[in-house]
């Protein structure tokens, strides 16, 4: 589904009583790369409150005029102002999730593994998370993860950060021992996540462990890091 198709339907189904959009319609706007402010207002809209379609409609909806004619220039122009006003909503998420320490993002490549044909094993798993396939890896590791092992805990706790539950990142970051291989790229990832809920206190706790630890890689980032925080 092309841009024009996406926004095509996202005007008819705004422009409609609600109702449950398609799957195809669904999942082309989730995954919508592109810039048009139209869409990709819907779009973040949708990221930031749980794939709430209905809200969605509800919130564009309430600011119909009641004594607009159906007309088809008075069609014409409500469409217009349909468009405007999600571009509103574009422009909008599109500054209030912008954040100042969005540069300090780093995104774990994951663990080479085989090609598996079955999604029900470590391999499916980590070619879920390299995909970037959050949402499947995260099913597929709480179910592997019987024996709360460090390495899926690690990118559990990741696929959560890359798909903005932090809390849920949080409690999976805290699992890993000190003596984990992952224990530095799990302090450095938490302390990003708490600078994503601007919880600054935590971010310099964090950060402080990790640059008493034997930390090489994460040393430098975690010392920048922590003088954004400061500053």
């Amino acid at each position: 589904m092309n841009e024009e198709q996406i926004k095509e339907q996202l005007l008819e189904w705004l422009n409609k009583p609600f109702n449950d959009p398609s799957f195809d319609f669904s999942e082309a706007l989730l995954h919508y790369p592109g810039s048009d402010e139209t869409v990709l207002g819907a779009k973040l809209f949708l990221v930031d409150n749980n794939s709430n379609y209905k809200l969605l409609h509800q919130r564009i909806t309430g600011l119909k005029f009641t004594d607009v004619k159906k007309t088809n220039i008075t069609m014409f122009r409500y469409a217009a102002s349909i468009v405007f006003l999600i571009g509103i909503i574009g422009i909008y998420y599109i500054v209030s999730t912008r954040n100042s320490y969005d540069e300090f993002k780093v995104v774990e490549e994951g663990l080479p593994v085989f090609m598996s044909e079955s999604k029900a094993n470590f391999d499916g798993f980590m070619n879920q998370y390299r995909i970037g396939n959050y949402k499947d890896a995260i099913s597929i590791g709480n179910k592997l993860n019987k024996d709360n092992n460090d390495t899926l805990n690690f990118y559990i706790g990741c696929c959560y950060s890359y798909n903005k539950n932090y809390e849920e990142a949080i409690a999976f970051f805290e699992k890993i021992s000190s003596n984990s291989k992952f224990y530095c790229n799990s302090l450095y990832q938490k302390a990003f996540v708490y600078s994503q809920i601007d919880n600054k206190d935590s971010v310099i706790v964090t950060l402080n462990s990790l640059l008493k630890a034997d930390c090489p890689f994460y040393y430098e980032k975690g010392k920048l890091l922590k003088k954004e925080i400061l500053e």
